[in-house]
């Protein structure tokens, strides 16, 4: 950490080197945040003492134990002391890919040249959330609740999900065994595919080693029930899971030839829903977590073709757009956000 006097000090250095501003800050953001976590744990049944904190710290320690740290962003408790007083908090890091909820023009650019969903890491990742959402009971896992990683633009200009990143883990560890919202999955019991190494994890699970990883951070009550779902995730991979190894994510290309037994059936029908639901106009149709991928990045498109366009530069605007530009702000910069009523043409973005 440098000193706020220190010239290559960043912002949050001398943030925190100012007691006063930090705790201003703090409080603010506690406030804002205060009435929305209320309304939602009143309607999840979260425990009161279960701070969000908590739960994000938790889930990262999930996903760790079970060798996907990478599949959300990392947390880990901090303590900050200043003026005698002691704060703690939760360090995330920034998470890896692309925010579909970015206001920068070029990163929603990048959204629009999307156009590829059925690749090897977003099957794999949207599987193993799947499975991870579940044993953590992660309600809010909804479009703008993970990051993207995209491909180069190919030859046409045209983009791939290449995998995802889960973020905000303040609704997890919920109270119900099952019989909750999923975002994105129906049931539990449609999860089909599973990573080898996952499932070894899991099958490894057991009350002692829930104890240690997160025993600390979640009441006894959300113990009991993660335990009960880890059981039922155990049977669901020795009955009706299909085990893809690390080289086998490209579902397509590894489709059976033929059905030979249960195991088979469920590749070819979980499959078939997957690319089914990919289509779905109506989210009672969508029963995997790629499907909400696709839905959340072509609504996104679709908002996007209905709305006001956006120039990056003037280079961009023809002739009379841009003089219109000029009069309309003459000491514009490139690269700032202006939203301006549609009516007034285009606008210049970030």
């Amino acid at each position: 950490q440098a000193k706020a006097s220190d010239p290559n000090a960043k912002p949050l250095d001398r943030l925190i080197e100012d007691g006063k501003a930090i705790h201003q800050f703090a409080d603010a953001a506690r406030a804002a945040d205060a009435a929305s976590t209320a309304r939602s744990n009143a309607r999840l049944n979260l425990d009161e003492g279960n701070e969000l904190t908590s739960r994000n710290i938790a889930s990262s320690r999930m996903a760790e134990l079970l060798g996907i740290g990478d599949i959300i962003a990392h947390s880990e408790p901090m303590k900050v002391k200043m003026g005698g007083k002691v704060m703690t908090g939760c360090f995330m890091e920034f998470a890896k890919g692309t925010d579909l909820g970015s206001k920068s023009e070029r990163v929603q650019r990048m959204f629009d040249q999307v156009e590829k969903f059925e690749t090897a890491g977003l099957y794999r990742d949207s599987s193993t959330l799947e499975v991870f959402d579940f044993l953590c009971g992660q309600v809010d896992r909804h479009g703008n609740n993970m990051f993207y990683q995209l491909s180069e633009p190919d030859e046409n200009g045209k983009r791939a999900i290449t995998g995802l990143q889960g973020i905000d883990s303040d609704l997890a560890f919920g109270d119900e065994v099952e019989e909750f919202n999923m975002k994105g999955v129906q049931s539990w019991k449609d999860t089909t595919f599973i990573d080898a190494g996952l499932a070894e994890k899991v099958k490894g699970l057991d009350r002692d080693t829930l104890e240690y990883a997160v025993g600390d951070l979640i009441s006894q009550k959300q113990i009991d029930v993660m335990m009960q779902r880890v059981n039922l995730i155990k049977d669901h991979i020795e009955k009706d899971m299909v085990i893809v190894e690390p080289d086998k994510w490209d579902l397509k290309a590894n489709k059976p030839e033929q059905v030979k037994d249960h195991k088979d059936q469920r590749y070819v029908d979980a499959l078939d829903r997957m690319e089914k639901s990919v289509g779905a106009k109506s989210a009672l149709s969508v029963k995997h977590k790629n499907a909400l991928v696709n839905r959340a990045v072509n609504s996104l498109k679709t908002k996007r073709k209905e709305g006001s366009k956006v120039a990056l530069s003037f280079k961009e605007l023809e002739g009379k757009e841009r003089r219109q530009a000029l009069r309309r702000e003459p000491k514009m910069t490139i690269g700032k956000d202006r939203v301006l009523p549609k009516k007034q043409g285009p606008q210049l973005g970030p």
